[in-house]
């Protein structure tokens, strides 16, 4: 659909109509992502999200009562959302079967309204003790922020 250029700017290339993407910084830990960006509530949406070798990948889901959007990691390759990999493209359509990614719907934040985000992945925050020694939960996993 765009090229990926690693910028918030994803420009077409049949014309020189470029689509400035919404910057959002996201911490990632549990295995989501939820969005909020204006979405209609309980509404079935495609989720196509680009890498920076230009791959893209979607999945499907439904808004909450509020709107947000939810984007799982297990529906999307393993460590697409690594804090390492970059920004990526993210962009929604009406849900279609088969997927078709050449709509975009209107995203809203606050007063700017787009058609994508510029999705950055925050690695996580561990939580220390004084010694800066890891703490963990009774399963052995380590407490994030």
């Amino acid at each position: 659909m765009f090229p990926f250029d690693n910028s918030n700017q994803y420009c077409g290339c049949v014309t020189d109509d470029c689509t400035i993407c919404y910057p959002l910084t996201a911490p990632f830990c549990s295995g989501e992502i939820d969005v909020s960006c204006g979405l209609t509530p309980a509404t079935h949406y495609n989720v196509f999200i680009q890498d920076h070798f230009g791959n893209i990948y979607f999945s499907d889901e439904i808004t909450d009562g509020n709107g947000i959007f939810p984007i799982y990691s297990v529906s999307f390759p393993s460590g697409l959302f690594n804090a390492r990999n970059g920004s990526l493209k993210v962009w929604f359509t009406l849900y279609n079967s088969p997927a078709d990614a050449s709509n975009p719907v209107t995203l809203t934040f606050g007063l700017t309204t787009t058609t994508c985000i510029q999705l950055t992945v925050s690695p996580p925050v561990y939580i220390t003790d004084e010694c800066g020694n890891y703490l963990t939960d009774a399963n052995g996993n380590y407490l994030i922020q």
